[in-house]
C-alpha cells in the first residue's frame, strides 16, 4: 500500500493519517511493520505529490485527489482545501472533460496536462489534472462531463458533493443553527 492511498483514505474517513494506518492494522489490511514504514511519510510531502506547492495556500488544508471513481460521493472538506480532479481526455475523438456545474464560488486555479506514456503519440490520450478551490463555505455540487462540445454527446460524468464547512465551532451544531435561522 502506498502512503498517498492511505492519505486519501484518511481524508474520506475524517481521521488523521496515523490513525488511518493503525486502523488498517487493526482490520488486518496491512501489517504493523508496513504501518511503521508508511508512518515515516510526511503528509506535507504527500500533498506536494498531488499539487504544486504554490497552490497549497494553507499548510493545514488537505489536497483531495478525485477521479471518476469518486462519482456519487459526499466529501466533508475544510474551507481552504484544494481539489485535484484527474481526468483523461480523448481529444482526438473530440471528447474533453469540462466542469459544467459548480456554482459561482468554485474556482479553477490551475490545470496541468501530460501525455500518457504508453500512448504518447499524436492524438493519444491526455491526462489532465484540474485544480479547484471553493471560495465560500457551504454544500457544493461539482459536475464534470466527458463530452463532445458540439454535439453534447457524453461518455462519462463525475458528480461529487462537497461540504466544505470544516470543523464544527462551539455552540449548537452548524446544521441545527442554520435550520433555526432559516425558520426565524
Amino acid at each position: 500500500m502506498q502512503p498517498e492511498t492511505v492519505y486519501q483514505l484518511s481524508l474520506r474517513l475524517g481521521t488523521s493519517f496515523v490513525a488511518t494506518l493503525w486502523a488498517l492494522v487493526a482490520q488486518n489490511a496491512i501489517s504493523s511493520n508496513s504501518a511503521k514504514g508508511l508512518q515515516k511519510a510526511k503528509v506535507k510531502d504527500l500533498k506536494r505529490l498531488l499539487a504544486p506547492e504554490d497552490l497549497i495556500t494553507n499548510p493545514w488544508a488537505a489536497v483531495w485527489s478525485l477521479t471518476e471513481n469518486d462519482t456519487g460521493t459526499c466529501l466533508e472538506a475544510g474551507p481552504d482545501d484544494l481539489f485535484a480532479v484527474q481526468v483523461q481526455d480523448n481529444a482526438s475523438g473530440g471528447y474533453l472533460w469540462e466542469l459544467v456545474d459548480a456554482g459561482e464560488s468554485v474556482e479553477i486555479v490551475s490545470e496541468v496536462s501530460a501525455s500518457i506514456k504508453a500512448q504518447a503519440t499524436y492524438g493519444g490520450l491526455q491526462r489532465r489534472t484540474v485544480f479547484l478551490r471553493i471560495q465560500s463555505a457551504g454544500v457544493h455540487q461539482l459536475l464534470f462531463l466527458h463530452r463532445r462540445r458540439w454535439s453534447q454527446e457524453r461518455l462519462e460524468e463525475i458528480r461529487i458533493k462537497v461540504d466544505n464547512h470544516g470543523k464544527e465551532r462551539g455552540g449548537f451544531p452548524r446544521r441545527l443553527r442554520e435550520a433555526a435561522l432559516a425558520e426565524a
